[in-house]
């Protein structure tokens, strides 16, 4: 759970949700600042009081305050979280040997242009078209390149060994 009272009228949001009016008398806590310096122990009462609820039910009582707060996700979380779904934060894309793959989406939006999301090359997927298109190599020197290419691929760790 991730709880944003960076300032003091959010801290005495939190304080007032947590119904705990000791914490804005104490002078630990009484500035930012200060807080800061000690949130050791203000994080050790924060636990304590946040342990009696669910996530859920924190992040209602302070969506409800006016503090920002939200769940800290796991990966399987977040690929199903509805918010991130609806906003295309969480995109599928075919991949040639594993299938479809989630990928994170572009948190940049417009209203007019839809981004494109392609997969990464697999090694050496390109080699040929650059070889020929950007270094407008001959046909021989592909070939060249290619074959040593292969039999880097075929034999793993022969292409770093050292001759004597």
């Amino acid at each position: 759970m991730a709880i944003a009272a960076a300032n003091d009228s959010l801290f005495y949001k939190l304080a007032d949700v947590m119904k705990k009016p000791d914490l804005l008398e104490n002078p630990l806590y009484r500035t930012n600042f200060e807080r800061k310096i000690n949130e050791v122990s203000l994080n050790e009462t924060v636990n304590a009081w946040s342990a009696q609820y669910s996530t859920e039910e924190i992040v209602q009582m302070l969506d409800a305050a006016g503090v920002p707060a939200g769940p800290i996700l796991n990966i399987d979380e977040l690929l199903a979280d509805p918010h991130l779904n609806a906003r295309g934060m969480i995109v599928e894309i075919d991949h040639p040997v594993v299938g479809r793959v989630k990928y994170p989406g572009n948190p940049i939006q417009f209203s007019k242009a839809s981004p494109v999301f392609n997969r990464a090359p697999l090694l050496g997927e390109h080699t040929e078209s650059i070889l020929k298109e950007l270094l407008q190599c001959s046909e021989g020197e592909i070939r060249d390149v290619l074959a040593s290419q292969d039999a880097a691929m075929a034999s793993p760790g022969k292409a770093e060994e050292k001759t004597e």
